[in-house]
């Protein structure tokens, strides 16, 4: 073995952990975690200074269009932003818009999806050809700064935009917006559904009907709950696996109707 050949291999095991260390979680980002695919989409944007890594937008767009299509909220939020970029490699206003819709639909109020509709609904959005690809729509843009109201912050151009629209639109328009986007605001407030075997009492069915125990109370006749180990080491893993979803966009937060109380429709 040549002199060459002993060196390289006395100075391997001192380069590995350099190499392991350049994306730390590239392996399970391949691998389909959705929160390690938006990391080493971030190393993409912005390169960590500790590396070598050059940066490359479209290696970032692949990585969070891989998080966004798992339905990763955070992976939809950093490829709208990465698509509203100037850069021309990534640049899409159209795919922008299309991410943000996105999240407005799957209820993120805390991502500002409703502030970026609100904009790109009042000026339109043209699509990469210089076709139309979103017409303006003043109704729908001062429907989502109504969204965007409720879930606490109203930026200050959304302010002057808002003022401005209700000039242009006439009072039974807004009145229609405004009802139309509290309606929004409460049917996304109201509690989660109940599971199904509680959605089953009274249903006319054995397990979910109610008989009545020894005491003359009623109850129902479901089966016992299971308390074994396995189940709920299995329930709190659900319970880690949701929270893990939600924390990377801070804690979910809820649209608060703003103005005095509303009649319900």
């Amino acid at each position: 073995m040549s002199r060459l050949s002993l060196l390289l291999l006395a100075l391997l095991p001192g380069l590995l952990p350099a190499q392991q260390t350049l994306i730390p979680r590239y392996r399970a980002a391949e691998l389909g975690d959705p929160a390690a695919q938006v990391e080493v989409g971030q190393y993409y944007v912005s390169q960590a200074h500790a590396t070598s890594l050059a940066r490359n937008l479209t290696e970032a767009r692949d990585w969070y269009d891989r998080a966004a299509k798992q339905g990763y909220p955070v992976g939809m939020l950093r490829l709208a932003e990465l698509h509203l970029r100037d850069e021309p490699e990534v640049r899409d206003l159209a795919e922008a818009f299309r991410w943000m819709d996105r999240l407005y639909e799957t209820n993120h109020p805390e991502s500002g999806c409703n502030a970026a509709l609100a904009r790109f609904y009042a000026d339109g959005v043209p699509a990469r050809d210089g076709r139309v690809a979103v017409a303006a729509d003043p109704r729908k843009a001062y429907y989502h700064i109504i969204l965007q109201q409720a879930a606490g912050t109203l930026p200050h151009d959304l302010g002057l935009l808002r003022a401005d629209l209700r000039k242009r639109l006439s009072p039974a328009d807004v009145k229609d917006v405004e009802d139309r986007a509290f309606r929004w605001v409460e049917d996304h407030n109201k509690p989660a559904l109940r599971p199904d075997s509680e959605l089953a009492a009274g249903d006319g069915s054995a397990k979910g009907s109610k008989q009545p125990d020894k005491d003359r109370k009623a109850t129902t006749t479901d089966e016992p709950i299971d308390t074994s180990d396995k189940a709920l080491a299995l329930a709190l893993k659900h319970q880690q696996e949701s929270a893990r979803q939600v924390t990377p966009l801070g804690k979910q937060q809820r649209y608060v109707l703003p103005g005095p109380a509303r009649d319900k429709k």
